[in-house]
């Protein structure tokens, strides 16, 4: 038998270290994530490629999975950039955000600040105030560490996502407008 470790090949994943127009959600969480002295969750994979391609599945198997949905959806409100894994068509128009993470499925999802903040900023953007989200813990809660699937659904106040988008766009304007 022969075996050889394969590089995932960043060009399947064309869009990922190009530029997006206008300022995205995400990079507001991470630069606001920086100035508050956040630490990231390392990186456990040898290339972001390879990180890329684990959530690339989840989200293609939820994919298959959710069938009233528009996937991909990008968004722009107070040039602020997004963009949605899915808008759900169910009985109510709601957010789809799928996940898939090392952290321990021990972790509630409200209290992954980084998430609630964009999926909040989603919400907001296309007017809706609930969202689903499919999270997969790849080590469920590492004791021992098994794979995990969680479904999450999210109501959140209109005051919840006007204080959420409001910090977004003050730190937007004060970091990208010269404020």
């Amino acid at each position: 038998m022969e075996q050889r470790e394969l590089e995932v090949d960043p060009r399947l994943f064309p869009d990922m270290d190009s530029p997006r127009p206008g300022i995205h959600v995400t990079d507001l969480i991470a630069e606001i994530e920086e100035v508050l002295g956040v630490e990231r969750e390392p990186l456990l994979f040898p290339t972001p490629a390879t990180y890329a391609l684990v959530g690339i599945a989840w989200e293609v198997y939820v994919r298959s999975r959710i069938t009233e949905c528009s996937w991909d959806i990008p968004v722009e409100l107070d040039g602020v950039t997004g963009t949605l894994d899915a808008l759900s068509w169910g009985r109510e128009p709601e957010v789809v955000e799928c996940k898939a993470t090392w952290m321990s499925s021990n972790k509630e999802p409200r209290d992954i600040w980084r998430w609630m903040c964009q999926v909040k900023a989603y919400c907001h953007m296309v007017g809706v105030r609930t969202a689903h989200m499919y999270i997969l813990h790849l080590c469920g809660n590492w004791k021992p560490p098994t794979p995990l699937v969680k479904e999450v659904e999210l109501t959140f106040t209109e005051r919840e996502l006007e204080e959420n988008w409001r910090m977004l766009v003050t730190h937007k304007e004060g970091k990208h407008n010269g404020g």
